[in-house]
C-alpha cells in the first residue's frame, strides 16, 4: 500500500504543469522561470510571434560590447502585481514590480540590489492560451552594495 501511494505521489509531482489560464498566472510564471536559470530559448514559448520577432530584431541591433544581464547571478527577492487593466477579454496590461539582487560571481556576495517596475501586455491566442506581447520598462532603482573600483585615467 505504501508503494502505491509513493508511486501516485511521484506521478502527480512529476507531471504537474502550472495552469496558465489567466494573464496574471502567465506573467508570474514567466518572471519566476526567468530567474530560475532556464535557457532563454525555453522562455520563447510564452511570447506571441510578433513579440518574439521584435526581441530578435532588438538583439541584432544591440551594441556588441553592451553588458548583457546574466540571470545566473540574479536572485529574485520579490514579485508584485501592481495593477491589471483589460482593454478587451483578450488583451490585458499588467503593471508589476520585481526586486532582485545581483550576486558577485567571485564571492557570492550582493553587488547590487535592484527594484524595477514594468508593464506587460498579455494577449489571448485563438487556442485560448495567454502569451506575452510586450514588456516595457517604467522605472528602475539600483543600490550599490559593494565599493566600485575606479581606475583614474590620466
Amino acid at each position: 500500500m505504501k508503494l502505491f501511494f509513493a508511486g501516485l505521489l511521484l506521478a502527480l509531482t512529476g507531471c504537474w504543469e502550472p495552469k496558465l489560464d489567466t494573464p496574471e498566472a502567465l506573467l508570474q510564471h514567466y518572471v519566476y522561470l526567468s530567474f530560475s536559470g532556464v535557457d532563454a530559448k525555453e522562455l520563447e514559448q510564452y511570447f506571441t510571434p510578433d513579440f518574439l520577432q521584435k526581441l530578435q530584431e532588438e538583439q541584432k541591433e544591440a551594441v556588441p560590447n553592451a553588458r548583457q544581464i546574466s540571470y545566473k547571478n540574479l536572485h529574485l527577492k520579490k514579485y508584485t502585481l501592481l495593477s491589471k487593466l483589460c482593454e478587451t477579454e483578450k488583451v490585458c496590461q499588467l503593471r508589476f514590480e520585481i526586486s532582485y539582487d545581483e550576486m558577485s560571481p567571485s564571492d557570492k556576495s550582493i553587488s547590487f540590489s535592484t527594484e524595477t517596475k514594468k508593464i506587460a501586455v498579455v494577449k489571448q491566442t485563438e487556442n485560448k492560451e495567454w502569451k506575452l506581447d510586450e514588456i516595457d520598462h517604467l522605472k528602475t532603482e539600483h543600490e550599490i552594495k559593494k565599493e566600485i573600483d575606479v581606475n583614474p585615467t590620466k
